[in-house]
């Protein structure tokens, strides 16, 4: 079975006097629908709403808003939807993300048809980040400074091609979420979280977890015809020590094993300061293929890197259906 599990993301942040907690249920399904998706449950506290998706994610903050979909949704018509909530100058910044397809052939929409789209809403630019011959990554953010706290960071890691017990329990089809949790530890590479999660049939499986106002989620498509897995939270130093976003990619990997992943990290500017890649490159066991740093105009520093094993696998031919 043929199933996109590569992503779209957008992120939408706003002024401070607006509340999007305060947003009537009917936006956020206003959302859902216009990316062609389903809400399946939601978890919540004082501060985040978290919405899982037949498609991925949903998350909710006062002054921000992270929704996340794979398959052939159109997140693009979401985002269009959540200015229409908005005055323009209510938006602080803004972010699409479009990871590079498996099928691209079975996508109603691409790239650059996307930013046009957002351009005509949003002013800003437009970045690929990565080999266009390996695994990238397109980019659009808005096109104005905004002065992000120092704490507003995020990293998110995208792998390819499960390995070891992962692999075996994410394609063992029938599964429920309680045997996937006791057998891989998804729900412990962060303790102490709240978890909401799902077992897609025959196999696929997501996850949200937070905690005040502190969130990772995840999601797997282990088919082997388009084998991704995604990982993102916002977790920074704020709230551990120094080395927590390199131990806490540490325990993804040791889950997942993938053959390949890649590292996307946000880190904010300041007015005075231009900030630095806070991650270490060098990830054992895996080589450096491509990595990339790059001061965006909107206030953040990103840097994307791909690394993947050096040894080579082989695989069959894919057949298309025609």
């Amino acid at each position: 079975m043929i199933f996109e599990g590569s992503e779209k993301k957008f992120e939408l942040t706003v002024r401070d006097d607006v509340n999007l907690l305060d947003w009537p249920e009917s936006h956020y399904a206003g959302l859902v629908r216009a990316a062609n998706t389903q809400i399946l449950s939601k978890i919540e506290n004082r501060h985040t709403k978290a919405y899982l998706l037949s498609e991925s994610s949903l998350f909710v903050w006062r002054n921000r808003l992270t929704m996340i979909t794979c398959g052939t949704t159109t997140l693009v018509d979401a985002a269009l939807r959540a200015f229409d909530f908005l005055k323009p100058e209510q938006v602080e910044a803004f972010f699409y993300q479009r990871k590079n397809e498996y099928f691209p052939q079975l996508q109603s929409t691409d790239f650059i048809n996307d930013t046009k789209k957002l351009n005509a809403r949003i002013k800003g630019k437009g970045f690929r980040l990565g080999r266009p011959d390996e695994h990238h990554l397109f980019l659009f953010h808005s096109d104005q400074f905004y002065n992000a706290q120092h704490d507003d960071k995020t990293l998110e890691v995208l792998m390819y091609g499960l390995q070891g017990k992962a692999r075996s329990v994410f394609n063992t089809t029938g599964l429920d979420t309680k045997t996937i949790r006791l057998e891989t530890g998804v729900d412990q590479i962060v303790p102490g979280f709240q978890v909401d999660d799902f077992a897609f049939s025959p196999i696929g499986y997501s996850l949200n977890a937070i905690q005040d106002d502190r969130f990772y989620t995840i999601h797997v498509t282990p088919q082997d015809e388009s084998p991704y897995v995604s990982f993102e939270t916002n977790l920074t130093e704020q709230n551990s020590s120094p080395e927590l976003i390199q131990k806490t990619l540490q325990s993804v990997l040791a889950v997942f094993q993938p053959q390949s992943f890649d590292i996307i990290y946000f880190d904010p500017q300041t007015p005075d300061r231009r900030s630095s890649a806070a991650l270490s490159p060098a990830v054992s066991d895996y080589d450096l293929r491509s990595e990339i740093l790059e001061s965006l105009s909107c206030g953040y520093d990103i840097q994307y890197s791909h690394h993947s094993q050096g040894n080579v696998k082989r695989t069959r031919a894919h057949k298309f259906k025609i």
